[in-house]
């Protein structure tokens, strides 16, 4: 009786561990609450400072105010603003009208009249102020680069708001905050590296037995039935594996079964179809060469070879051959291929160009001469009235990536999804196995292989696969 205790007491655990994650969530938001307190007292501070010193000022002086130091009603309000500053502890106080121009400013250097560029960062404050309410900003950085905020006032002549008093402070409560920030963070690093210790050996005792079983289902997806699927555990990821391993075994089986009977039918099929083509073979010999017949004998060898390739196609789909990598030139491949489908190019009128750097390929040369030549002859058939079969080649990052092209008739959008599908096919006669087993073969070799086309102008195919150890082949 396969134990179900340990994968549960596996996922408490877990969810222990993440509990560590809430104290992180924790002081982020106590530190942010914290941080969004102290900066709103500060404001309500400034605010106060603000108002308090804005009572300060007689409206008719800043009405009667003129943009030079040395005037009675400039030193008035600057003398006002240093008490001010020296009796609140603000780092900075200024007078300014609603032009942003600056009637006073406890920060030497400030020339009366000039305009104080960063209050068009503050216009939505300044416009309450402006209204006659006390509004703070938010925090800015400095020239020394510390935080500040500001707090704004109006300031009032006879009923109407004439200017505005601004005060700046230190957000000096960022400092005990980042303190305790890094104290935390100091806190967090010694939790998550003794949680990450914990998890690592937590997860690779639960995760090593998941990708056997992932690896597992893999090779059965990829008709390898032999490895026997053995996980030593004693709860629900070992019962899963001993169930795996009867599916396997049962597939195999079945799989034996079926390839038996498959021979076993495309034997019967092809001795028919050989005493088909031999006697229309014969019978065309008996005939003249005028003989109204012969174009039906013509048609029937024709079709007998059709249907013999389709039987060759589901042989090689059921019962693929294992791949047997080897060092070979590219160059012999495509010669070879060239060769056979000569005929067929000249007969459609078809030019081929080929442009492929002198390199080894490390394939099976008879598994990717099998799919080099369904793609050709799809290229060809794509082609009856003649055009151009291009493959270009490039080195990049130890593979050989192929481009074939043609100019012929495309391929509909709605079908570029299915051309790798089994038994999928848009042409009168065929099973639709072609371009299953290219892709196969391709993936076999270790390399990929992708289609783009466009109705009515042509398809592109591209295919990577691996260069051999040795680099460039020298002829």
């Amino acid at each position: 009786m396969i134990s179900l205790l340990s994968i549960r007491s596996k996922i408490i655990l877990v969810l222990l561990l993440l509990c560590l994650g809430s104290i992180g969530i924790s002081g982020w938001w106590l530190y942010h609450q914290a941080e969004e307190s102290f900066d709103e007292d500060l404001g309500e501070r400034l605010v106060a400072i603000a108002q308090a010193a804005s009572v300060q000022f007689e409206g008719t002086i800043i009405a009667q105010w003129i943009p030079d130091r040395e005037s009675r009603t400039y030193l008035s309000i600057h003398n006002t603003l240093r008490r001010l500053q020296k009796a609140t502890g603000a780092a900075r106080l200024y007078v300014f009208d609603r032009d942003r121009r600056s009637l006073g400013d406890t920060q030497p250097g400030i020339a009366p009249g000039s305009e104080y560029i960063r209050l068009r960062f503050d216009r939505f404050e300044l416009e309450q102020v402006w209204q006659g309410r006390g509004v703070s900003s938010v925090r800015f950085e400095g020239i020394d680069n510390l935080e500040y905020k500001s707090g704004y006032a109006p300031i009032y002549h006879d009923g109407t708001i004439v200017a505005a008093v601004g005060v700046d402070m230190s957000a000096g409560f960022l400092s005990t905050l980042h303190r305790l920030k890094r104290q935390f963070w100091l806190l967090m690093l010694v939790v998550t590296a003794c949680t990450f210790l914990l998890g690592v050996v937590l997860a690779r005792r639960m995760t090593t037995p998941i990708h056997q079983l992932v690896a597992a289902a893999r090779r059965i997806r990829d008709g390898e039935l032999e490895t026997p699927i053995t996980i030593d555990t004693k709860d629900e990821l070992g019962y899963l594996s001993h169930t795996m391993d009867e599916m396997r075994q049962s597939i195999l089986e079945r799989d034996a079964q079926l390839k038996l009977m498959l021979a076993n039918v495309a034997h019967e099929i092809r001795n028919p179809l050989g005493g088909i083509e031999l006697f229309a073979g014969l019978v065309a010999e008996d005939l003249s060469t005028d003989a109204p017949a012969q174009e039906h004998l013509s048609r029937i060898r024709r079709e007998a070879g059709n249907l013999n390739r389709i039987i060759t196609e589901f042989l090689e789909f059921a019962r693929p051959l294992p791949c047997q990598p080897q060092d070979i030139p590219i160059q012999i491949i495509l010669d070879d291929l060239s060769f056979l489908i000569l005929h067929e190019l000249q007969e459609c009128g078809i030019r081929y160009e080929d442009d492929i750097p002198d390199v080894k390929l490390h394939v099976d040369p008879e598994q990717i001469k099998r799919a080099f030549l369904n793609l050709f002859r799809n290229a060809i058939q794509a082609m009856p009235n003649g055009g151009t079969l291009s493959i270009h080649g490039e080195i990049e990052e130890m593979h050989l990536r192929l481009v074939i092209r043609d100019t012929g008739t495309g391929i509909a959008k709605e079908n570029l999804d299915k051309l790798f599908d089994p038994f999928f096919t848009t042409k009168e006669k065929g099973a639709g196995l072609g371009l299953a087993i290219v892709k196969r073969n391709i993936e076999l070799n270790g390399g990929r292989i992708e289609i783009c086309s466009e109705e009515g102008r042509g398809t592109t195919v591209r295919i990577a696969l691996p260069l051999a150890q040795q680099g460039k082949y020298d002829v």
